[in-house]
C-alpha cells in the first residue's frame, strides 16, 4: 500500500512538472513571436536617420581601465607581517608575492612563500597588481620581487 502511494505521488509530481514546463514553453514562444513580428516605431526610424558627428581629433574614446590581476591563487602582501619562530623572525613585506594555501572561515588565509607558511588576514593580501606595486613602493621592496 505504501509503495502504491509513493508511485501515485511521483506520478502526480511528474504530471505537474510537465504541465508547468509546457506552460513556460508556450509563454516563451508567445514573447519570441511577438518580438519578431513587431515593427519598428517611427521614433526608432527617425533616430536611425540621424547622423552621428565624427569624434574630435586627438581625443581617445573613454574606456574603463583594465584592472591588472594576478593569476588565480597568487596574491601580494599589502602590509608587513612578521612571525617569531624558533630560528628567529620571518617576515613578509608589502608587495611580496605569496600563494594561497587555503581560506579559513574566520577571515584569515594561509599563504606560502614557497619555504614558509603564514596565516594572515584577507585584508592584508591583494591580487591587484597595481595595489601591490603601490604597497611595494611604500614598503621598500625592490621591484624584482614583484612578479607580474
Amino acid at each position: 500500500m505504501r509503495t502504491l502511494l509513493i508511485l501515485v505521488v511521483i506520478g502526480a509530481l511528474g504530471f505537474l512538472g510537465y504541465t508547468y514546463q509546457e506552460e513556460i514553453k508556450e509563454r516563451y514562444h508567445k514573447v519570441v513571436n511577438k518580438s519578431e513580428t513587431a515593427e519598428p516605431s517611427d521614433d526608432a526610424a527617425s533616430r536611425s536617420d540621424r547622423q552621428v558627428p565624427p569624434p574630435v581629433a586627438g581625443t581617445a574614446p573613454a574606456t574603463p581601465a583594465q584592472k591588472r590581476t594576478a593569476p588565480p591563487g597568487v596574491y601580494y602582501m599589502t602590509q608587513r607581517i612578521s612571525v617569531q619562530v624558533d630560528s628567529g623572525v620571518k617576515a613578509l613585506v608589502p608587495g611580496e608575492m605569496v600563494k594561497l594555501v587555503y581560506r579559513n572561515k574566520n577571515g584569515t588565509v594561509k599563504v606560502t612563500t614557497g619555504g614558509e607558511d603564514f596565516v594572515v588576514k584577507e585584508t592584508q593580501i591583494t591580487n591587484d597588481i597595481d595595489t601591490a606595486e603601490r604597497a611595494r613602493s611604500m614598503g621598500g621592496l625592490p621591484p624584482s620581487k614583484l612578479a607580474s
